[in-house]
C-alpha cells in the first residue's frame, strides 16, 4: 500500500487534470494574438501555427526584416491550412461564435 488514501490522492490527480487542461488550451491560440485561433495556418518557414489573418498582417507588414516570429528566416511566407489544430478547437468547443 502507498500510505495515501484514496481521498489524499484525487486533488492531486485533479491538480494536473487541471494544470493539463490549462496548457492544452494555450496550445490552440496563437503566439501573435494570444487568443484561440479560428483559421490556424502553419508558415513553411518556421513551421508554426499561426491565426491567418495575423500571420499575414505580419507578412505584409514586412515583419521585423524578414524574419518569422519565432526568429527564422521567412523566405516563402506560404501558409499551409492546419487541418488537425482546427479540428481539436472545434473538438474543444472554443471556436469563435458569430
Amino acid at each position: 500500500m502507498s500510505g495515501f488514501s484514496k481521498g489524499a490522492e484525487a486533488p492531486a490527480a485533479r491538480a494536473h487534470t487541471q494544470t493539463q487542461s490549462a496548457f492544452d488550451l494555450s496550445e490552440l491560440c496563437c503566439p501573435l494574438t494570444k487568443k484561440v485561433m479560428v483559421d490556424p495556418v502553419i508558415l513553411k518557414d518556421d513551421g508554426v501555427t499561426y491565426e491567418r489573418e495575423a500571420i499575414e498582417e505580419w507578412i505584409s507588414g514586412g515583419g521585423n526584416n524578414k524574419l518569422t516570429p519565432s526568429g527564422s528566416r521567412l523566405t516563402t511566407g506560404k501558409l499551409i491550412v492546419n487541418v488537425s489544430m482546427l479540428d481539436a478547437i472545434e473538438a474543444s468547443g472554443l471556436e469563435a461564435r458569430g
